[in-house]
């Protein structure tokens, strides 16, 4: 009787801690795991590879992508005026900004 009590005590605890993260969670006290970035392999994986290339096919392509875009240059856009070039017509504008008038 008393191993009852202990497990039913036990497991009214989780059901309790298992609540208050959850509310916690909601209110914004706990940071969004959601977002977090997952690495893109385990120890597993390098272990058992070719063994799971074997039965999902579709796996060996899955890792390549995640590979080429860690590998992936990210560059910022220039900073340099807008500008528009027109090679049919042999035309080239760059936009300047206007000069500012002195306060009066």
């Amino acid at each position: 009787m008393g191993w009852l009590l202990l497990v039913c005590g036990v497991a009214a605890l989780l059901v309790v801690i298992d609540r208050a993260v959850a509310a916690l969670g909601a209110r914004g006290h706990l940071p969004d795991r959601s977002r977090r970035t997952r690495p893109l392999g385990s120890a597993g994986s390098g272990a058992l590879g070719e063994l799971i290339d074997v039965f999902q096919p579709g796996h060996r392509t899955l890792v390549a992508e995640q590979e080429r875009q860690r590998l992936d240059i990210h560059q910022t856009p220039g900073e340099a005026p807008p500008f528009t070039i027109d090679l049919d017509a042999g035309v080239a504008v760059v936009d300047k900004p206007l000069p500012r008038r002195p306060a009066a």
